[in-house]
């Protein structure tokens, strides 16, 4: 995904993070990072993001941060985009044609 893609995932969810050694947000989002979600046993979301420091070797290491908010209920991301979507109306009118509103 895109740096925009992610800038537009972070504010649609709410989504807070620090991406080490890169600084944290809010904030432009830094290169190389992506976001993880994950349902885990309970039906929890799991957030992390995740980013790659090249640090010259052929397999830099890969880290996972937690974001804020770690660990949400399915029904809170649905909320985080609802109260997003009411904030932003060229967005809640995008979200209907795509039919992904809440």
């Amino acid at each position: 995904a895109s740096d925009t893609s992610i800038d537009s995932l972070r504010e649609l969810f709410n989504l807070t993070w620090d991406a080490p050694p890169f600084g944290g947000s809010p904030g432009p989002t830094p290169p190389n990072v992506g976001l993880m979600f994950a349902m885990n046993r309970k039906g929890e979301i799991d957030i992390d993001i995740v980013s790659v420091a090249f640090d010259g070797t052929l397999a830099p290491p890969i880290r996972a941060t937690p974001a804020r908010p770690a660990r949400v209920s399915l029904a809170g991301l649905r909320g985080r985009m609802a109260a997003a979507l009411k904030r932003h109306p060229a967005a809640a009118a995008c979200a209907r044609e795509m039919n992904v509103s809440s």
